[in-house]
């Protein structure tokens, strides 16, 4: 039996989507990140995390967690705790310290 170009395509197509589509159904498809649901201990804050993930992380406000990070007021939710520390000459460990002293 011969193929055709557009049965051939198709065929292919449809073992590349069924692989994808397996793996994403399986949970072996990741996209992104989790987030940790309750951050209790700097471990579970990441560089990666931008100001607001390490808010809904820890269950507090943005603006606590700028006060514990001694950052000012305006500085932008979206930037990473990596990058904050090192415009502060901070290692990222001793940055993410800062969010667990009362």
């Amino acid at each position: 039996m011969r193929f055709g170009k557009i049965q051939y395509g198709l065929t292919v197509l449809f073992i590349f989507l069924s692989v994808i589509g397996g793996a994403m159904s399986l949970n072996l498809w990741a996209t992104r990140q989790n987030i940790p649901t309750t951050a209790t201990v700097t471990e579970d804050i990441r560089g990666w995390m931008t100001l607001k993930q390490v808010s809904e992380a820890m269950n507090i406000p943005v603006s606590e967690v700028k006060a514990r990070l001694t950052l000012p007021v305006d500085t932008n939710d979206a930037k990473s705790l990596k990058e904050l520390s090192s415009e502060r000459g901070l290692s990222t460990e001793e940055f993410k310290e800062r969010l667990f002293q009362k």
